[in-house]
Protein backbone atom coordinates (compact mmCIF):
# COMPACT_ATOMS: atom_id res chain seq x y z
CA UNK A 1 0.00 0.00 0.00
CA UNK A 2 2.87 2.21 0.53
CA UNK A 3 4.51 2.15 -2.99
CA UNK A 4 0.73 3.08 -4.44
CA UNK A 5 -0.04 5.79 -2.36
CA UNK A 6 3.69 7.34 -2.83
CA UNK A 7 2.83 6.85 -6.70
CA UNK A 8 -0.53 8.89 -6.40
CA UNK A 9 1.66 11.60 -4.14
CA UNK A 10 3.97 12.17 -6.74
CA UNK A 11 1.56 12.62 -9.38
CA UNK A 12 -0.20 14.83 -8.06
CA UNK A 13 2.75 16.87 -7.25
CA UNK A 14 3.50 16.79 -10.78
CA UNK A 15 3.91 20.08 -12.59
CA UNK A 16 5.86 22.28 -15.85
CA UNK A 17 9.29 23.29 -15.52
CA UNK A 18 12.34 24.51 -17.47
CA UNK A 19 14.97 22.00 -17.15
CA UNK A 20 18.76 23.06 -16.17
CA UNK A 21 21.22 23.17 -18.30
CA UNK A 22 22.78 19.98 -16.85
CA UNK A 23 19.19 18.30 -17.34
CA UNK A 24 18.77 19.81 -20.78
CA UNK A 25 21.94 17.70 -22.09
CA UNK A 26 20.58 14.64 -20.25
CA UNK A 27 17.09 15.29 -22.25
CA UNK A 28 19.04 15.29 -25.42
CA UNK A 29 20.84 12.03 -24.69
CA UNK A 30 17.86 10.44 -23.68
CA UNK A 31 16.18 11.67 -27.52
CA UNK A 32 19.23 11.20 -29.36
CA UNK A 33 18.16 7.50 -30.49
CA UNK A 34 14.94 8.78 -32.16
CA UNK A 35 16.45 12.35 -33.55
CA UNK A 36 20.27 12.24 -34.11
CA UNK A 37 20.12 10.68 -37.54
CA UNK A 38 23.48 9.83 -38.63
CA UNK A 39 25.62 12.20 -36.02
CA UNK A 40 27.55 10.70 -33.21
CA UNK A 41 25.93 11.39 -29.80
CA UNK A 42 28.84 13.93 -28.76
CA UNK A 43 28.27 16.04 -32.08
CA UNK A 44 24.36 15.26 -31.61
CA UNK A 45 24.42 17.21 -27.73
CA UNK A 46 26.80 20.42 -29.59
CA UNK A 47 23.96 20.38 -32.40
CA UNK A 48 21.47 20.51 -29.88
CA UNK A 49 23.36 23.55 -28.23
CA UNK A 50 24.10 25.75 -31.47
CA UNK A 51 20.02 25.17 -32.89
CA UNK A 52 19.71 27.17 -29.52
CA UNK A 53 21.54 30.13 -30.44
CA UNK A 54 19.78 30.94 -34.04
CA UNK A 55 17.45 33.42 -34.50
CA UNK A 56 13.98 31.51 -34.43
CA UNK A 57 15.56 29.73 -31.10
CA UNK A 58 17.20 32.46 -29.43
CA UNK A 59 16.20 34.76 -26.68
CA UNK A 60 13.10 33.19 -25.50
CA UNK A 61 11.71 31.59 -29.24
CA UNK A 62 12.09 28.09 -28.15
CA UNK A 63 11.84 26.98 -24.76
CA UNK A 64 11.81 23.05 -23.20
CA UNK A 65 9.74 21.80 -20.81
CA UNK A 66 9.47 19.16 -18.34
CA UNK A 67 7.00 17.68 -15.78
CA UNK A 68 8.35 16.79 -12.54
CA UNK A 69 8.21 16.60 -9.09
CA UNK A 70 8.17 19.89 -7.69
CA UNK A 71 8.91 18.14 -4.00
CA UNK A 72 12.79 17.56 -5.40
CA UNK A 73 15.36 19.94 -5.98
CA UNK A 74 16.69 19.98 -9.67
CA UNK A 75 19.71 17.46 -8.83
CA UNK A 76 17.13 14.80 -7.90
CA UNK A 77 14.52 15.15 -10.16
CA UNK A 78 13.75 12.10 -13.09
CA UNK A 79 13.24 13.14 -16.17
CA UNK A 80 9.71 12.05 -16.93
CA UNK A 81 9.05 13.46 -20.29
CA UNK A 82 10.48 16.54 -22.38
CA UNK A 83 9.00 18.67 -25.06
CA UNK A 84 9.62 22.19 -26.71
CA UNK A 85 7.74 24.91 -27.80
CA UNK A 86 8.79 27.78 -30.52
CA UNK A 87 6.76 30.94 -30.55
CA UNK A 88 5.80 31.76 -33.89
CA UNK A 89 4.50 34.72 -35.97
CA UNK A 90 1.80 33.93 -37.06
CA UNK A 91 -1.34 36.09 -39.21
CA UNK A 92 -5.35 34.88 -38.89
CA UNK A 93 -7.57 36.15 -41.19
CA UNK A 94 -11.79 36.89 -40.82
CA UNK A 95 -13.87 35.87 -43.74
CA UNK A 96 -13.75 39.36 -44.63
CA UNK A 97 -10.20 39.29 -45.41
CA UNK A 98 -9.19 41.26 -41.97
CA UNK A 99 -5.58 40.25 -40.81
CA UNK A 100 -4.62 39.98 -37.36
CA UNK A 101 -1.08 39.07 -36.15
CA UNK A 102 -0.61 36.40 -33.90
CA UNK A 103 1.75 34.57 -31.64
CA UNK A 104 1.19 30.94 -32.25
CA UNK A 105 2.83 28.44 -29.70
CA UNK A 106 4.50 24.92 -31.71
CA UNK A 107 4.82 21.68 -29.84
CA UNK A 108 8.49 20.00 -30.66
CA UNK A 109 10.29 17.21 -29.84
CA UNK A 110 7.67 15.71 -27.77
CA UNK A 111 9.48 12.85 -26.00
CA UNK A 112 9.37 10.15 -23.59
CA UNK A 113 11.73 7.43 -21.98
CA UNK A 114 10.08 4.46 -23.12
CA UNK A 115 10.61 2.36 -20.10
CA UNK A 116 8.94 4.50 -18.04
CA UNK A 117 5.69 4.14 -16.88
CA UNK A 118 5.08 7.99 -17.41
CA UNK A 119 4.80 8.22 -21.07
CA UNK A 120 1.73 9.87 -20.36
CA UNK A 121 3.26 12.47 -18.95
CA UNK A 122 4.22 13.72 -22.36
CA UNK A 123 0.52 14.53 -23.26
CA UNK A 124 0.57 17.40 -20.61
CA UNK A 125 2.94 19.35 -22.95
CA UNK A 126 0.76 20.95 -24.97
CA UNK A 127 0.36 24.19 -26.51
CA UNK A 128 -1.31 25.31 -29.97
CA UNK A 129 0.17 23.80 -32.73
CA UNK A 130 1.70 20.67 -33.16
CA UNK A 131 3.36 18.48 -35.82
CA UNK A 132 3.48 14.61 -35.15
CA UNK A 133 5.51 12.28 -36.88
CA UNK A 134 3.38 9.70 -35.41
CA UNK A 135 0.24 9.51 -37.06
CA UNK A 136 -3.02 11.64 -36.71
CA UNK A 137 -4.45 9.25 -33.82
CA UNK A 138 -2.92 9.63 -30.76
CA UNK A 139 -2.52 13.62 -30.56
CA UNK A 140 -6.35 13.45 -32.01
CA UNK A 141 -7.13 12.11 -28.84
CA UNK A 142 -5.79 14.51 -27.19
CA UNK A 143 -7.86 17.46 -28.83
CA UNK A 144 -5.76 18.25 -31.94
CA UNK A 145 -7.66 18.53 -34.74
CA UNK A 146 -5.29 17.09 -37.50
CA UNK A 147 -4.82 18.97 -40.96
CA UNK A 148 -4.59 17.14 -44.23
CA UNK A 149 -0.93 17.42 -45.94
CA UNK A 150 -1.29 16.10 -49.36
CA UNK A 151 1.92 15.35 -51.40
CA UNK A 152 1.28 17.36 -54.52
CA UNK A 153 0.01 20.72 -54.70
CA UNK A 154 -0.01 23.99 -55.73
CA UNK A 155 0.09 27.40 -54.13
CA UNK A 156 -0.98 30.05 -56.81
CA UNK A 157 -0.65 33.37 -55.32
CA UNK A 158 2.39 35.24 -56.50
CA UNK A 159 1.89 37.99 -53.86
CA UNK A 160 2.92 38.50 -50.47
CA UNK A 161 1.38 35.56 -48.27
CA UNK A 162 0.06 38.32 -45.92
CA UNK A 163 -1.87 40.45 -48.57
CA UNK A 164 -3.54 37.08 -50.47
CA UNK A 165 -4.86 36.80 -47.15
CA UNK A 166 -6.30 39.92 -46.79
CA UNK A 167 -9.22 38.99 -49.02
CA UNK A 168 -12.75 37.62 -48.36
CA UNK A 169 -12.10 33.79 -48.11
CA UNK A 170 -14.00 32.20 -51.10
CA UNK A 171 -14.94 29.37 -48.27
CA UNK A 172 -16.30 31.65 -45.60
CA UNK A 173 -13.68 30.12 -43.27
CA UNK A 174 -10.97 31.84 -41.18
CA UNK A 175 -7.63 31.83 -42.19
CA UNK A 176 -4.28 30.70 -40.37
CA UNK A 177 -0.88 31.04 -41.47
CA UNK A 178 2.67 30.95 -39.63
CA UNK A 179 4.74 33.57 -41.06
CA UNK A 180 7.09 31.57 -43.69
CA UNK A 181 10.12 33.69 -43.05
CA UNK A 182 13.63 34.08 -43.36
CA UNK A 183 13.89 32.92 -39.54
CA UNK A 184 12.07 29.74 -40.11
CA UNK A 185 14.27 28.88 -43.14
CA UNK A 186 17.51 29.61 -41.57
CA UNK A 187 16.67 27.63 -38.80
CA UNK A 188 16.42 24.56 -41.20
CA UNK A 189 19.71 25.77 -43.03
CA UNK A 190 21.59 26.01 -39.65
CA UNK A 191 20.61 22.15 -38.82
CA UNK A 192 21.86 21.04 -42.47
CA UNK A 193 25.08 23.14 -42.46
CA UNK A 194 26.04 21.97 -38.74
CA UNK A 195 25.34 18.62 -40.15
CA UNK A 196 27.27 18.86 -43.91
CA UNK A 197 30.14 20.55 -41.93
CA UNK A 198 30.37 17.72 -39.62
CA UNK A 199 30.22 14.85 -41.79
CA UNK A 200 31.46 15.66 -45.36
CA UNK A 201 33.69 18.82 -44.18
CA UNK A 202 31.22 21.52 -46.29
CA UNK A 203 27.96 23.13 -46.33
CA UNK A 204 25.38 22.42 -49.04
CA UNK A 205 25.46 25.70 -51.06
CA UNK A 206 22.36 25.61 -53.28
CA UNK A 207 19.52 26.42 -50.94
CA UNK A 208 16.48 26.78 -53.65
CA UNK A 209 16.14 27.34 -57.17
CA UNK A 210 14.10 29.51 -59.20
CA UNK A 211 12.80 29.89 -62.83
CA UNK A 212 10.73 31.93 -64.69
CA UNK A 213 9.21 35.41 -65.52
CA UNK A 214 7.87 37.78 -62.98
CA UNK A 215 4.25 36.68 -62.02
CA UNK A 216 4.99 33.51 -64.18
CA UNK A 217 7.65 31.75 -61.77
CA UNK A 218 7.91 28.89 -60.05
CA UNK A 219 10.41 28.90 -57.02
CA UNK A 220 11.42 26.43 -54.23
CA UNK A 221 13.19 26.59 -51.23
CA UNK A 222 14.73 23.12 -49.61
CA UNK A 223 17.14 21.76 -47.17
CA UNK A 224 18.76 18.08 -46.76
CA UNK A 225 18.41 15.94 -44.15
CA UNK A 226 21.18 12.95 -43.23
CA UNK A 227 19.92 10.15 -41.64
CA UNK A 228 22.91 8.01 -42.27
CA UNK A 229 25.64 8.68 -44.06
CA UNK A 230 25.32 8.24 -47.95
CA UNK A 231 27.68 5.86 -49.15
CA UNK A 232 24.82 3.06 -47.67
CA UNK A 233 22.90 1.54 -50.19
CA UNK A 234 19.47 2.02 -49.47
CA UNK A 235 20.03 5.47 -48.09
CA UNK A 236 17.19 7.27 -46.35
CA UNK A 237 18.27 10.67 -46.29
CA UNK A 238 16.09 13.30 -47.50
CA UNK A 239 15.56 16.53 -49.71
CA UNK A 240 12.63 18.23 -48.07
CA UNK A 241 11.25 21.50 -49.57
CA UNK A 242 10.59 23.69 -47.47
CA UNK A 243 8.30 26.17 -49.27
CA UNK A 244 7.12 26.00 -52.94
CA UNK A 245 5.47 29.03 -54.78
CA UNK A 246 3.84 28.67 -57.98
CA UNK A 247 2.88 31.99 -59.33
CA UNK A 248 0.81 30.82 -62.29
CA UNK A 249 -0.79 27.73 -60.91
CA UNK A 250 -3.14 27.50 -64.36
CA UNK A 251 0.30 27.48 -66.85
CA UNK A 252 1.59 24.69 -64.40
CA UNK A 253 -1.47 22.71 -64.70
CA UNK A 254 -1.51 23.06 -68.59
CA UNK A 255 1.81 22.12 -68.54
CA UNK A 256 1.56 18.80 -66.24
CA UNK A 257 -1.55 17.44 -68.65
CA UNK A 258 0.03 18.52 -71.80
CA UNK A 259 3.56 16.26 -70.87
CA UNK A 260 1.04 13.50 -69.28
CA UNK A 261 3.10 13.55 -65.95
CA UNK A 262 2.22 10.64 -63.91
CA UNK A 263 0.91 11.82 -60.75
CA UNK A 264 -1.56 11.71 -58.17
CA UNK A 265 -2.42 13.21 -55.00
CA UNK A 266 -2.30 11.48 -51.81
CA UNK A 267 -3.10 12.69 -48.03
CA UNK A 268 -0.60 11.36 -45.72
CA UNK A 269 -0.78 9.85 -42.89
CA UNK A 270 2.66 10.83 -41.17
CA UNK A 271 4.27 13.98 -40.67
CA UNK A 272 0.56 15.42 -39.65
CA UNK A 273 0.53 18.68 -38.60
CA UNK A 274 -2.68 19.24 -35.85
CA UNK A 275 -3.92 22.66 -34.50
CA UNK A 276 -5.65 23.49 -31.08
CA UNK A 277 -7.91 26.80 -31.88
CA UNK A 278 -9.42 28.71 -28.68
CA UNK A 279 -11.61 30.21 -31.28
CA UNK A 280 -9.91 34.27 -31.28
CA UNK A 281 -13.19 34.86 -29.12
CA UNK A 282 -16.00 32.81 -31.32
CA UNK A 283 -16.84 30.47 -28.79
CA UNK A 284 -18.90 28.61 -31.80
CA UNK A 285 -15.99 28.46 -34.30
CA UNK A 286 -13.96 25.28 -34.18
CA UNK A 287 -11.20 23.82 -35.91
CA UNK A 288 -13.45 22.48 -38.96
CA UNK A 289 -13.70 25.91 -40.01
CA UNK A 290 -10.44 27.08 -40.04
CA UNK A 291 -8.29 26.68 -43.43
CA UNK A 292 -4.67 26.27 -42.80
CA UNK A 293 -2.45 28.52 -45.37
CA UNK A 294 1.16 27.35 -46.24
CA UNK A 295 0.69 24.50 -44.31
CA UNK A 296 4.75 23.28 -45.63
CA UNK A 297 7.79 21.61 -44.73
CA UNK A 298 9.32 25.23 -43.32
CA UNK A 299 7.12 25.39 -40.24
CA UNK A 300 8.71 21.65 -38.83
CA UNK A 301 10.78 23.70 -36.42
Amino acid sequence: MFGRHSLIYFYLALHLDQPTEGESISISTLNSNAWKDTLPLDIYLKESAHLMTVPLAKDGGMTRWIPVDNNLPPVQRLLLASCETFRKRSWISDPNGNVTQVITHRVASVYTDPKGWWQTEATKCAASVLFSDIGKRFYGKLGRHAFPIHQVGFVPSARHPRSAMATPSLGGKTRFMISPDHEHMLWHHSKEEFAGETLFRKKPEVKGAIIGYPANRVWAVWTHRFYEMPDTSASKNTLHTLRIVIENQDAVLRLVKKMGLPHRVEDREEGICSLRWYGGGNSNEDEDEIEWIGNEKYGWC
